[in-house]
């Protein structure tokens, strides 16, 4: 398969940008209804992957062979997913823009929001249209000034990179904790994955060949990935107490949330029990000290949730993980990551 073959897709100029997963802004009604807890992508900013690796042609395979992009031909012929949308009563399900804000990337072509593609570049780093030219802008060389310059601007216009770290992670929070009290209730979906960070991002999505020095799909660094396990449990915990604030009443989707968000404590607790150097753990755990995690809650965890988000962000994009060396055997075994990773 090649992206060649995705039905819907349109050649368009080339040097395009990178969508989103999770920015959908179809159909608003259906998605304030049912709430969602992350900013849809924009249709109408979106370019669709096949203008990502016109450059980034390494990382082709690991998006074709992954469960992600292939959920374009699978995902609405299973069964569960059938019955799903019949108890919403959604007819299409690959046509729904609540699905489609987690599991395609859609696009609006001809005036039609269409999906083009299962979750791809823009599902994870944003709609492209307002930063591909500002991301692909070299100049005549590529100076490190010149580097830096271009990757605030094209933050600054929409891009999200690996070196904002919190908001790319967050985003896999959005779709893997559910936060849609009826799509779990009523129709039946999980309330999210049991997702670790360095387990997942090490696995079959890795596509570390633009950071890697000889462009090698690499693992990360042992100091990376201690920082990304505690961020991860940083976010889930961020993302689990946002979606309980929600839960209207107590059906599987409430006492879900409430289980993820007390793991997620406890797996910062021992963190902190290693004798880990972070100040922002010690100021997480002093703001949820006594706070309570259940239904009827709801404005007091999400200014939980407020007050968590600046210290997760400080954490994952300022922390030295040389220092983090204590809690190398909480990580994930390489047995254990989602998937393998290409070489």
């Amino acid at each position: 398969m090649t992206l060649d073959s995705v039905p819907h897709q349109d050649r368009g100029p080339r040097r395009r940008r990178i969508p989103s997963v999770a920015r959908l802004v179809a159909a608003p009604l259906i998605l304030i209804m049912m709430g969602t807890s992350f900013a849809a992508n924009d249709p109408k900013k979106v370019v669709g992957p096949e203008q990502c690796v016109e450059c980034h042609t390494m990382e082709l395979p690991v998006l074709e062979r992954s469960h992600h992009y292939r959920g374009f031909f699978t995902m609405h012929r299973h069964p569960e997913a059938k019955e799903i949308g019949k108890r919403l009563g959604i007819r299409r399900v690959k046509r729904d823009p609540l699905c489609q804000s987690c599991h395609y990337t859609a696009k609006e072509v001809n005036g039609k929001v269409k999906p083009i593609s299962g979750v791809s570049c823009e599902s994870c780093h944003g709609a492209a249209r307002d930063w591909l030219e500002v991301h692909s802008d070299y100049g005549e060389s590529e100076t490190e000034a010149n580097k830096n310059q271009r990757h605030d601007n094209s933050a600054e216009a929409g891009l999200t990179s690996p070196f904002r770290v919190y908001s790319l992670v967050s985003k896999c929070y959005g779709c893997h904790t559910v936060a849609n009290e009826q799509l779990v209730n009523i129709g039946g979906h999980t309330p999210g994955s049991a997702f670790e960070l360095v387990a997942w991002s090490q696995g079959e999505i890795r596509h570390n060949y633009f950071y890697s020095k000889d462009k090698k799909n690499r693992e990360a660094s042992a100091e990376r990935k201690r920082v990304l396990y505690v961020l991860g449990r940083a976010l889930e915990l961020e993302h689990a107490l946002r979606a309980l604030a929600k839960a209207s009443n107590d059906g599987e989707y409430g006492r879900a949330m409430q289980e993820r968000a007390k793991k997620a404590i406890e797996a910062l607790r021992l963190v902190q029990h290693k004798r880990a150097p972070l100040k922002e753990l010690e100021e997480m755990l002093q703001l949820v000290d006594g706070l309570t995690i259940e239904l009827g809650q709801g404005e007091t965890l999400i200014a939980a949730a407020d007050r968590l988000q600046p210290l997760a962000r400080h954490l994952g994009e300022h922390t030295d993980g040389t220092l983090l060396a204590p809690i190398d055997d909480l990580l994930p075994k390489r047995s254990s990551y989602r998937g393998k990773a290409l070489p």
